[in-house]
């Protein structure tokens, strides 16, 4: 199966990245205003997956620890009132209940803005994971409501969702290697390095089956003609003066060994978004060995393809 090929393992054989569905969200408020909705955002994450499903989280000095319903009421009240003298909240939680990276989990990385270590460059960030094939465990409609549902209650700048490569704080630097040489040929799929929320603001990252683009990056690119034929040519939806954009009909994984025939529309999406395109050089290694700026670049000279990529998606999740 080739979900299989896309696991990652350390030399002991434990996972440490692995290919999923995930959707991730730049957030544009600092921490204070943020929290509360952070906080209904993970009630109605683990309503969809079950309260149960989540085995552990990463404590502050970055051991896994058990996560118990005790410690999971903790963070909720927390974020429901984070202390003003609080600059920055990380709640990270998996379920793989030795704390290597399992098919869910929830990350959120919040901070104040006016933190010395951060500038205006900064977005707040929260990524939720799924198993690659849970599409067909819930069905495409209830998983598409549930992402707009979490757009919705959260100030974004820019959103994706589609496969990603899953990764913890605690492993994203031994995978990185594995992921960059990975994503080169597996172009559809985005290399989860939650880094890049240091350069989100009034950014947009790489186009994928999902994409929102939040009010203010919409008033600067709605007078771009490649970003008005988008519009016409992609399913897209409004909410909160913002656009979903669908890329395909099912996420594609574009491996370009076999021609990347299940991309659908995002190329088309890339070259809308091209204008508001992060600057960013690389993910995690020197540019010598992993061309970030190029990477992004892929899609802008690729044919967009027919939206309906069924066929291959059924395919590749056997």
């Amino acid at each position: 199966m080739l979900f299989d090929d896309l696991i990652i393992k350390n030399p002991k054989g434990h996972c440490i990245a692995r290919a999923g569905l995930s959707l991730s969200f730049y957030l544009n408020e600092t921490l204070h205003t943020l929290a509360p909705n952070i906080a209904d955002a993970l009630d109605q994450f683990l309503a969809l997956i079950g309260e149960d499903v989540l085995q552990t989280y990463f404590n502050d000095d970055g051991y896994c620890r058990k996560l118990t319903k005790r410690k999971l009421n903790q963070d909720r009240s927390q974020l429901q009132n984070v202390a003003v003298e609080t600059k920055a909240v990380i709640m990270e939680y998996g379920s793989d209940p030795s704390g290597w990276v399992g098919e869910f989990g929830f990350t959120f990385n919040g901070a104040d803005f006016s933190h010395y270590l951060f500038d205006d460059s900064r977005c707040n960030y929260l990524r939720l994971d799924f198993p690659y094939d849970y599409l067909e465990q819930i069905g495409i409609e209830t998983f598409l409501n549930f992402y707009r549902t979490i757009l919705a209650q959260l100030p974004v700048e820019f959103a994706n969702g589609g496969f990603t490569f899953q990764r913890s704080s605690a492993t994203q630097g031994d995978s990185t290697r594995a992921i960059n040489q990975l994503v080169n040929r597996f172009i559809g799929i985005d290399p989860g390095y939650k880094d890049v929320m240091d350069d989100m603001q009034g950014h947009t990252f790489t186009a994928h089956w999902l994409n929102f683009i939040g009010p203010r990056i919409t008033d600067t690119l709605q007078h771009n003609d490649q970003f008005t034929n988008a519009l016409s040519n992609t399913e897209t939806s409004f909410l909160n003066g913002g656009i979903i954009m669908r890329g395909a009909h099912y996420p594609p994984i574009g491996d370009i060994n076999r021609g990347a025939p299940d991309l659908g529309q995002i190329p088309e999406i890339a070259r809308a978004m091209k204008p508001s395109r992060a600057d960013i050089e690389a993910f995690g290694e020197p540019i010598a060995r992993f061309d970030g700026a190029a990477w992004l670049a892929r899609f802008d000279e690729r044919e967009s393809l027919d939206w309906e990529n069924e066929p291959y998606y059924k395919a590749i999740i056997k």
